[in-house]
């Protein structure tokens, strides 16, 4: 009798549905994944699923913050799959990226307004949990600016969920990096990042500190993270800034992985700084190479 009563179990047991079957996630919640990333919300003309994909072409994201510019796009399509209520993994496709202008729009930085003005963008990657490999893997991320500048990256962050806490508590093990640099966009980052060190400064003089900045921080990345020769790379790349066209690909692996926490501490510590980035980045290796004038 109760070797009938499980097998009548087991039985049915195989015939129901797993409880974590990954489904389909739902506009909504693929919306509300946006929203809590990246602080925008999704505002678009009514739209059906098309193979899939949740459809918000003519989307308007809009912040609530006020140094945050609000954007347009012309088509913006979103995939996934939950678990639950737990979205595990998301799909972006956007076309016609740009800042929202003219009458209403938000008040933004100068330097801000100058680069991206006149540039519109295509933006496409996919994360999800890998649950045999106890990840969140980033892939196929690409970011395409209409002056030129390409930014694509893999990434492989231990532990995190596909969530803002969850991608928090994770660490980084690996990363794959490739930017196509325009030799126009930097500028006005560097601008900016030069104004950050030194209120006082402005123009090329606050390129010069910005340059000089980064700088400083390759010279002291451990060796133990960066070899000569890609410490060489750096320094080349560098000093091409902010004109420099190129590319420069990143290769970072960490055998226990760099997370918030570990950042958290580094910067509350009063050890030597050099001392500080070897505790830090223990176990892991950075590689660099950077090839003057941009290819195809």
């Amino acid at each position: 009798m109760w070797t009938h009563f499980k097998l009548a179990v087991l039985g049915l047991a195989l015939a129901a549905p797993a409880l974590s079957e990954p489904v389909p996630a739902d506009c909504a919640a693929l919306v509300a994944l946006v929203r809590d990333f990246t602080g925008y919300e999704v505002t678009a003309p009514p739209a059906g699923a098309v193979e899939g994909w949740c459809v918000l072409d003519g989307a308007r994201l809009v912040s609530g913050r006020a140094d945050q510019p609000d954007l347009k796009v012309d088509g913006l399509r979103l995939k996934g799959e939950a678990e639950g209520a737990v979205v595990t993994s998301v799909e972006v496709e956007a076309t016609g990226l740009r800042l929202v202008q003219g009458l209403g729009a938000k008040q933004l930085d100068e330097r801000l307004q100058a680069m991206l003005r006149l540039q519109g963008g295509d933006l496409r990657f996919a994360a999800g949990l890998n649950p045999e490999a106890g990840r969140l893997e980033v892939r196929g991320f690409a970011l395409v600016l209409s002056g030129g500048t390409e930014i694509s990256l893999s990434a492989d962050l231990a532990g995190a969920g596909l969530s803002p806490l969850g991608v928090a508590a994770g660490r980084l093990t690996g990363l794959e990096l490739q930017w196509n640099a325009d030799g126009r966009l930097m500028r006005g980052v560097m601008e900016a990042a030069g104004v950050g060190i030194d209120g006082s400064l402005a123009g090329a003089e606050a390129i010069t500190a910005a340059r000089d900045g980064l700088q400083g921080v390759i010279e002291v990345l451990p060796g133990s993270l960066v070899d000569k020769d890609s410490r060489h790379e750096l320094d080349g790349m560098t000093a091409s800034l902010p004109e420099g066209r190129g590319v420069l690909q990143l290769s970072f692996r960490s055998d226990e992985g760099i997370g918030a926490a570990d950042l958290l501490v580094a910067g509350l510590g009063k050890a030597p700084l050099e001392e500080t980035l070897a505790t830090l980045f223990a176990g892991s290796s950075l590689q660099a190479d950077w090839s003057q004038g941009l290819q195809h």
